[in-house]
């Protein structure tokens, strides 16, 4: 379609959908380190739209096992809802995931949710696939695709020719759809502040967010925005076990306004970051005596900075809840 300029003038920048970091029909990218809380974050937002009655659908490519737990958890804190009002949530949670390569399965997606799907439209598809696309009553607001590689089966990410077909296929999807795409990514294990994977990504998406954590925190920021100005987009969270899961919620602490832990605690700390999970090899990294790490260990316990996550083995919050599949 085009335009003319009179026409032009009357375009206006879209709506958002999810406060001001998501606009409607946009592609979004949400990415960060594995296990750093990301589809606790994504799942929280998802739920409370819903609740509002805008339509999700949460393609949880890794796995489902640990999203009842998570529901359950959501509901706890913050519902609770009775099983009627559940029922009239408009959230869908989809374990087949979109093929977004060029001979993948995007276009019976696209056929299912929107309705159009005729009995002989299913007459060619795989013997796999009939009965297990998710019936959803009208178009969707929001897609969730987690994780973007799990879209791309066999697709090298740092191939930019692969990846440019991809995308062409997740903009046809969006478009005939009408939905905003939201997807989960990694960073690479070099950075994790960084996308793993070719430049496209990058151009291709309307909004780019990080998630990282920061002393006890998961930030959210938004690196890069088409529609918006992406300086001071920045929302802070915190895992909160609760029942056999964890509930994202708003940490009180401010952007700028973080305390040094101290001399031993962040010692202590940072080797946890690092990967050290027991008192043997945290006193290794930090040269510390193996009775002072236990005594900063259970400091930090007492501050809710870390977890035990089994006899004599210790993580920072979020980095090891809900160990199942589809921890992101």
């Amino acid at each position: 379609m085009f335009r003319q300029f009179s026409k032009v003038l009357e375009i206006t920048k879209p709506a958002m959908l999810l406060e001001d970091r998501l606009p409607v029909g946009s592609l979004g990218v949400l990415y960060g380190a594995p296990k750093v809380g990301k589809s606790f974050i994504t799942l929280d937002w998802c739920i409370r739209l819903a609740r509002s009655n805008i339509s999700v659908l949460y393609l949880a490519g890794e796995g489902i096992s640990g999203y009842g737990a998570r529901a359950r958890a959501w509901n706890q804190h913050y519902g609770p809802l009775d099983p009627d009002e559940a029922m009239g949530i408009p959230f869908w949670l989809g374990e087949r995931m979109i093929n977004f390569t060029p001979a993948g399965n995007s276009a019976v997606f696209v056929q299912e949710i929107v309705r159009e799907m005729a009995t002989e439209a299913m007459a060619g598809a795989d013997e796999d696939t009939e009965g297990e696309l998710v019936t959803m009553p009208g178009t969707v607001d929001l897609v969730v695709v987690d994780t973007l590689s799990r879209a791309l089966p066999g697709v090298d990410e740092n191939d930019q020719g692969e990846m440019s077909k991809a995308i062409e296929q997740i903009d046809y999807f969006r478009k005939l759809t009408g939905s905003t795409v939201l997807f989960l990514h990694h960073t690479t294990k070099a950075d994790r502040k960084r996308w793993r994977g070719s430049s496209v990504i990058e151009g291709a998406a309307d909004v780019m967010m990080l998630a990282y954590e920061e002393k006890g925190d998961i930030i959210v920021k938004v690196e890069a925005a088409r529609e918006f100005d992406a300086s001071d987009k920045e929302w802070r969270y915190k895992l909160q076990p609760v029942g056999d899961s964890a509930v994202v919620v708003e940490s009180q602490t401010k952007a700028g306004e973080q305390e040094s832990l101290g001399g031993a605690k962040q010692a202590v700390y940072d080797a946890l970051l690092l990967g050290n999970r027991n008192i043997t090899s945290i006193a290794i990294a930090t040269a510390m005596k193996y009775d002072h790490v236990a005594v900063v260990l259970s400091r930090l316990l007492e501050a809710g900075l870390i977890e035990k996550q089994g006899r004599g083995v210790y993580a920072p919050i979020g980095q090891g809840l809900d160990k199942g599949e589809g921890t992101v």
